[in-house]
């Protein structure tokens, strides 16, 4: 029994937190035949149908729609596998925009409803306007994804060419 118990913690020891084969990432991704500035990338390690076999890997493609790869943990690049890819825009900060609405309420609490309403509407124009121009990107490169790539090395080639027919 005590070898049994023995084994099980050998195992369950060697299952979490494995090691990963690392490669440096990049790429290109252009919307309609233009560079697409701005956007998160984000590479999900996949196997089979399975999702987070290992840790995802986020860029965001700069004016020119390029952007290299790090892994949540801060390593540079993705891991050596299949990836399931989604490409769109980070939303506004929630607790960013609560934080920014209790501030403008603290200033003026007595503000009757059509006033709040438009800080609403004040805080997030200014807040979009940070995040910078932002194109609708179809769910199919994003909430409902069909795009992959293999990453089998080092790469400079994970190009995505991207259509607003979502095709």
């Amino acid at each position: 029994m005590r070898n049994l118990f023995l084994m099980l913690v050998v195992f369950v020891a060697g299952c979490g937190g494995g090691e990963f084969q690392i490669s440096p990432v990049s790429g290109t991704v252009t919307f309609d035949d233009q560079p697409l500035a701005g956007a998160e990338v984000i590479f999900a390690p996949v196997e089979g149908d399975t999702i987070n076999v290992g840790p995802a890997s986020i860029g965001t493609t700069d004016a020119e729609g390029r952007y290299s790869l790090a892994t949540i943990r801060g390593q540079q690049g993705a891991i050596v596998t299949k990836h399931r890819v989604s490409v769109g825009f980070k939303p506004i900060n929630g607790a960013e925009f609560a934080r920014r609405l209790d501030a403008e309420y603290a200033k003026k609490p007595s503000m009757s409803e059509r006033e709040y309403k438009a800080v609403e509407r004040r805080i997030r124009q200014s807040m979009k306007k940070d995040l910078g121009p932002q194109q609708s990107i179809p769910e199919s490169y994003n909430k409902r994804t069909q795009l992959t790539f293999v990453v089998s090395g080092p790469t400079e080639d994970a190009n995505f060419d991207l259509n607003s027919d979502g095709s």
